[in-house]
């Protein structure tokens, strides 16, 4: 806060802002209000003030809550990893980067309806956060907004949202339900990632853009096979292994799909699969062959890196014929 603002704030109260300048650490933004910086209190259940002398409070700052510093995964000295619950006043309209970042201990926040934006990572790392609800006016979920909730077992994703950003809910393993909401039009990188208890889920026809990744790990999506299949993109696989022919209709295997899969023994994969992603294959270290359409034309990095007993098979001259040759695969000539 600028010299200036100081005194006119505390000409207006100055006991009342002397008392807050305890507990708070705040700044005075361009429109007039406050945007709170940091708490020094040692209260685990709060309620972020609606006023400070005489100024709205308007913003909660980036960092504000958080138990690390700035850019690095150091804890702070008074890290506040034991908060409990937090109450933000109606006059609240933002909430920024890393705001709670590593509150392990916060169960519950109160977000009012006012809130139009959340930053990334806002609530990342809150292992213990199990009570919240999203305003409505907010219009995405930023990029690992929940990452790392491990306790959250479901959430309302609010209907004016029309974009899910990387690693929103990775690693939210206790997540259950969870439904998409119709406006919905991009689902980013690893979003879903690790959400190992979500059982279902139901993706509108407005999402146009699912990122790769989006839904590995998430075992309980598996089909009766063992496949994790949304949107005609293969996951995951959660089988019992041996040799296998991945179903029909699959247009992508999407990257770490198979990531170490130790049963696995062989693999067919079917026309009209047109990639294969990054380290998809990774470590199968007992995977013997794997047969690629001619429909296949792009393979990722590391693909079939630790496949120490593979033989790629297909059409001679196809894009896999080629590939094997390229990163010194074995390759078998087959038929159709």
């Amino acid at each position: 806060m600028k010299e200036a603002d100081a005194v006119k704030v505390h000409a207006q109260n100055p006991a009342r802002v002397t008392e807050m300048r305890k507990r708070w650490s705040f700044d005075t933004l361009d429109d007039g209000t406050l945007e709170i910086t940091g708490y020094k209190g040692k209260e685990t259940d709060i309620t972020v003030p609606e006023r400070i002398g005489t100024q709205c409070v308007s913003r909660i700052g980036d960092n504000c809550f958080s138990a690390y510093k700035p850019g690095r995964q150091e804890m702070r000295k008074n890290a506040l990893t034991a908060l409990c619950s937090v109450t933000l006043p109606d006059s609240i309209v933002s909430i920024g980067k890393k705001a709670f970042h590593g509150c392990k201990g916060l169960k519950r926040i109160r977000i009012p309806d006012g809130v139009m934006s959340i930053g990334d990572s806002a609530f990342s790392d809150c292992a213990s956060l199990t009570d919240i609800t999203l305003p409505d006016r907010i219009t995405s979920i930023g990029e690992g907004t929940f990452h790392l909730c491990t306790a959250l077992t479901d959430i309302a994703i609010p209907r004016n949202v029309t974009s899910i950003h990387p690693l929103a809910f990775f690693g939210c393993s206790r997540l259950q339900n969870i439904t998409i909401p119709e406006n919905v039009t991009s689902i980013g990188l690893a979003a879903f990632s690790g959400c190992r208890s979500l059982a279902s889920i139901h993706i509108p026809d407005s999402v146009t853009c699912i990122g790769p990744q989006a839904f590995i790990y998430c075992r309980r999506l598996a089909d009766a096979q063992g496949f994790v299949v949304v949107r005609h993109i293969l996951y995951g696989y959660h089988g019992a292994g041996g040799h296998i022919v991945i179903p029909d209709g699959i247009t992508a295997i999407s990257s770490e799909a198979f990531l170490r899969c130790k049963e696995l023994t062989g693999v067919r994969i079917p026309d009209g699969v047109t990639s294969i992603g990054t380290a998809a294959f990774n470590n199968c270290e007992n995977l013997t062959y794997v047969h690629i359409p001619d429909s296949v034309t792009a393979i990722g990095e590391h693909a079939f890196t630790g496949c120490r007993k593979l033989i790629l098979c297909g059409a001679d001259g196809s894009f896999a014929n080629a590939y094997a040759k390229e990163n010194g695969i074995p390759f078998a000539v087959t038929r159709a």
